[in-house]
């Protein structure tokens, strides 16, 4: 995920486009007012769409492994500490994560 992410960032489109992966930080940079509304909407709906499209072809191609239990679909499940811990570790990382951008 880190190489990908990597590739997405330093590659032409992810220059162009400031490698917007992830709708939260579309709408964080259009609030800030880096990006204009047609823009973040259409990147947010392209994210939406390319990952439904993403999960539904692992689910076709990678069947008896994306569908496995221990991988969920690649879902992030809140472990022993619960729902509330996850939330204040999310909250956390954008804070530290936002102000670089």
């Amino acid at each position: 995920m880190g190489n990908t992410a990597i590739a997405i960032i330093y590659s032409p489109w992810g220059k162009r486009s400031g490698a917007h992966i992830n709708p939260s930080t579309t709408l964080t940079f259009f609030r800030l007012g880096k990006i204009n509304k047609w823009d973040a909407m259409f990147y947010v709906a392209s994210q939406f769409a390319g990952g439904l499209i993403g999960a539904f072809r692992a689910a076709v191609a990678l069947s008896a492994w994306a569908s496995h239990p221990a991988v969920n679909y690649v879902v992030t499940m809140p472990r022993n500490d619960g729902a509330l811990a996850a939330l204040i570790a999310e909250i956390t990382i954008a804070f530290i994560l936002m102000p670089l951008c």
